[in-house]
C-alpha cells in the first residue's frame, strides 16, 4: 500500500525529516530528487512517534477531507503536510498503514491555507 501522497511530493515534506538523495543519477533517471525505502520507513516511524493521542483532538476530521475542498486536480500534499508538521498542530494517524491524518477542524486553516 502506498502513502496517500505522491512520491514527487514526499521529498518536499519537512526539511530534515525525510532524507533526500540529490545524486545526479537520480535526477537523470527520474527527473527529481529521490528518497529510499529505508529513509521513508524512518520518516513514517517519526510521524507515528510524534502523533498525538486521539483524546487531544476535540472535533476530528481527516486532513484528506479538508484537501478535497481545494477542488479538482492533484492535491498539494507536500505543502499541506509540511504546514501541518511545522505548525505543531496535533494530529493522529489512523488506518491500515497509519497514514490517515486526523486533525481538529479548528486547525484546518494551518494545514490548507498556504497550499
Amino acid at each position: 500500500m502506498h502513502p496517500p501522497y505522491p512520491s514527487y511530493q514526499q521529498v518536499h515534506l519537512v526539511d530534515g525529516a525525510l532524507t533526500v538523495h540529490d545524486h545526479v543519477w537520480c535526477r537523470d533517471q527520474f527527473g527529481m530528487d529521490q528518497t529510499t525505502k529505508t529513509d521513508l520507513a524512518a520518516f513514517k516511524a517519526w510521524l507515528r512517534d510524534t502523533a498525538a493521542p486521539s483524546e487531544t483532538i476535540a472535533d476530528s476530521m481527516r486532513l484528506s477531507w479538508a484537501m478535497r475542498a481545494l477542488g479538482g486536480g492533484p492535491k498539494p500534499w507536500g505543502a499541506a503536510l509540511h504546514a501541518l508538521l511545522e505548525s505543531g498542530v496535533p494530529y493522529e494517524l489512523t488506518g491500515p498503514e497509519k497514514m490517515n491524518y486526523i486533525i481538529d477542524r479548528a486547525d484546518v486553516a494551518h494545514c490548507c491555507s498556504n497550499v
